[in-house]
């Protein structure tokens, strides 16, 4: 349909797939994953009406049917029903999915900043997306051109043990430097994320996800993808502004608004969790605070949602959902989606 949002999905079955006016559907969600039982595959049409909201990590199984005006919560599955006008307006979250009788309701703004933008927006949006796409690699490249550049004349002089230890030297300078262009475009585009609304159509939106591109695309893969798991992790989310204690072990790179990012000392965040300081509901992108307590765990794949709070020594398990606006107690355990306690 005419103004739908696709962002990085992790799988999209195209021509099974329908797609209202105006709908969003946000990073890594999973829509219409052929279902495979016993040697055999099936495959279903999969339907989402107008204006609907698929959050991230939401997964809609083959023949899912999404009315008009739903929202699918962080984490959820799709309710089974065979006639999406049964849940026209219907919010849900969790998996198995729950109804949500009332949500909390988005910032409002002027319709030309979310639905219905005027044509100046197109080219301004356009704009700074032709860099978000193409920057990191052009980095990247220039990267390898210059390795290439240094290295390859010293292969006729060098023996191959110095020249393997130069090689080392330099890929490691190379690999800071990406980390220090990623911290540069980060306090020049944006300065210092603060709790704030905005809308879809607005230059804040976009030059954020330019700074999500150059971590994502340049960053990671270069230099910090290698140090997860390692003392150095946390090194370079300090610098781009989160707040993190001593002693804490990362295994994920999943955290965008970094200084709303606060983790207190000898806290474990483990592999693929998503410290997830906004969302994009109403297509107005809301964003707050993630407090993790001291000695807290949260599990591998675990989603953390903005204003909630881990206690000290709390922990909440893997392909769990902390939602928005909870607080777990001090020394307690939580799994599930959404989570629930279960010591």
């Amino acid at each position: 349909g005419k103004r739908a949002e696709i962002s990085t999905l992790n799988h999209l079955s195209t021509d099974l797939l329908e797609i209202g006016n105006e709908s969003f559907l946000a990073d890594s969600t999973s829509i219409g994953v052929p279902t495979v039982y016993l040697g055999t595959m099936y495959l279903r049409d999969t339907h989402i009406g107008d204006r609907s909201f698929i959050g991230n990590s939401a997964v809609l199984l083959p023949g899912s049917k999404i009315g008009n005006d739903c929202l699918i919560g962080v984490l959820s599955t799709a309710p089974v029903t065979d006639d999406e006008n049964k849940i026209n307006g219907s919010s849900w979250l969790g998996s198995p999915p729950i109804f949500l009788p009332k949500r909390q309701e988005s910032p409002k703004f002027d319709e030309k900043l979310t639905f219905h933008p005027p044509w100046y927006l197109y080219i301004v949006r356009g704009s700074i997306e032709f860099f978000k796409i193409t920057m990191p690699y052009t980095l990247a490249s220039w990267l390898i051109i210059l390795f290439y550049e240094i290295i390859s004349p010293l292969t006729l002089t060098l023996g191959p043990i110095p020249l393997t230890l130069t090689a080392i030297l330099l890929f490691s300078a190379l690999c800071c430097s990406s980390m220090l262009s990623g911290i540069f475009f980060k306090w020049v585009l944006i300065g210092h994320y603060k709790p704030t609304a905005k809308p879809l159509w607005s230059t804040f939106v976009w030059r954020n996800e330019f700074i999500n591109s150059i971590t994502e695309c340049f960053v990671f893969p270069i230099y910090q993808n290698m140090m997860l798991g390692t003392p150095m992790a946390p090194f370079f989310f300090r610098l781009m502004g989160c707040k993190i204690g001593r002693n804490v072990y990362m295994e994920t790179t999943e955290i965008t608004e970094f200084d709303l990012v606060h983790i207190q000392s000898d806290s474990a965040i483990n592999f693929g969790t998503t410290i997830q300081t906004h969302l994009f509901e109403d297509r107005v992108m809301k964003m707050s605070v993630v407090e993790i307590g001291k000695s807290c765990t949260v599990g591998a794949m675990s989603v953390v949602l903005y204003d909630s709070k881990m206690g000290d020594h709390s922990t909440l398990d893997g392909l769990s959902l902390l939602m928005k606006g909870e607080a777990l107690p001090k020394c307690t355990k939580w799994m599930g989606s959404p989570s629930v306690r279960i010591n």
